[in-house]
């Protein structure tokens, strides 16, 4: 993922956004949702590995919302969050320095969810599957004989689990929301049920794309 399109994102949502209003929602709605998970704090239980822990920031979230009332409608999202060490966009120089460790977790994740709108809160719940990802580096690029050789491990793995989430939407437009995703069951490894999670601060963006009734923007 290039950090360099996300701050293109961000860029778009928060020069557009202001002038955005949508309608309040009528059964048979759809809208378009796009959201920069920008803090992500990770718990990954990589096969044969101890327990990573970290908190970073960044990632790309897009979905549909699906309204079945005025005030409940189904999501299907899919995002891609990293722990990125700045909380801004910036190029990294990928200049190692030997003896030095590095470690990058990542998740892949889909959900199906329902959601309960109370003015301009919104809370859900649902189904997820992810992909957890994890990286480790170790350089000694000079082959410094009194140093390990350069090393290199990357392991992924699917997990089953739910998502709880809970936004706040100014205009029916933009938010911000908290999204909890414990998963339980790691289906194509030999320890099958561990605990592992993520939380995410989130910037939703939401975009009419079916509105089956022409309103006003009521409040």
């Amino acid at each position: 993922m290039k950090l360099n399109y996300i701050f293109v994102i961000m860029f778009v949502i928060i020069i557009c956004t202001p002038y955005a209003k949508t309608p309040n929602p009528n059964k048979g709605d759809m809208r378009l949702v796009g959201s920069i998970p920008y803090v992500n704090s990770f718990r990954i239980e990589p096969e044969n590995e101890e327990t990573k822990i970290n908190t970073g920031f960044f990632g790309i979230a897009t979905g549909l919302d699906y309204y079945h009332s005025e005030n409940q409608f189904v999501n299907f999202g899919v995002s891609g969050v990293i722990d990125f060490f700045l909380p801004v966009p910036a190029a990294v120089d990928p200049a190692w320095i030997d003896g030095e460790e590095d470690e990058f977790l990542s998740s892949l994740y889909f959900v199906l969810s329902n959601n309960h709108r109370i003015k301009i809160f919104t809370v859900g719940y649902g189904l997820s599957y992810a992909i957890n990802y994890w990286s480790y580096s170790y350089y000694n690029y000079s082959k410094t004989p009194d140093l390990p050789p350069t090393k290199h491990i990357k392991k992924n793995h699917g997990a089953l689990g739910l998502i709880f989430s809970s936004y706040i939407y100014l205009e029916n437009t933009v938010g911000v929301g908290f999204v909890y995703r414990p998963t339980f069951f790691r289906p194509g490894l030999t320890d099958k049920f561990l605990y592992e999670h993520l939380i995410s601060i989130e910037f939703p963006v939401k975009l009419t794309l079916i509105n089956t009734k022409k309103t006003n923007f009521s409040r």
